[in-house]
């Protein structure tokens, strides 16, 4: 992949110091964000920033990437569906996987990706006893506010 003049000047000049900022970054961030926002942040990175070798730093930092997808499908499904995600943010942004290097995804896009969390209960699900006591509850709390 060809630098970017801008990105060419920086490491000359020593404001980058190759690609070891974005891998420092995504990890810190692979601390506290989600495996969906690690992977849009990527994507930016990758848009943006244009690292000299975008695959190294999707290799370096996959398992972070494909956490989520992992819960529900094995490995090589989870990275694939990881990659769909990407590659869909790249193109939102006039670019793709296979443009900056990354392997094009192969299987198709799982949109409703099934959840491993129950849904919330909801006001519906609770019983007679349970919505008479919110009642009063909710009650007691407006007559005090008002």
């Amino acid at each position: 992949m060809i630098l970017s003049v801008v990105h060419f000047v920086r490491l000359q000049r020593h404001l980058l110091a190759g690609d070891n900022e974005y891998s420092v970054a995504l990890n810190e961030a692979s601390n506290f964000q989600m495996p969906k926002q690690l992977r849009s942040m990527f994507a930016v990175i990758c848009v943006y920033c244009q690292p000299s070798d975008p695959q190294q730093l999707w290799i370096s930092h996959q398992n972070a990437h494909v956490e989520d997808f992992t819960r529900n499908y094995d490995h090589d499904v989870a990275v694939d569906q990881a990659l769909h995600d990407i590659d869909k943010i790249l193109h939102e942004n006039s670019s793709s996987c296979a443009a900056i290097g990354l392997p094009s995804p192969q299987g198709k896009f799982i949109h409703n990706q099934p959840s491993s969390l129950e849904p919330a209960p909801t006001f519906d699900d609770q019983t007679n006893e349970q919505h008479h006591l919110l009642e009063n509850v909710l009650q007691s709390i407006l007559s005090s506010a008002g």
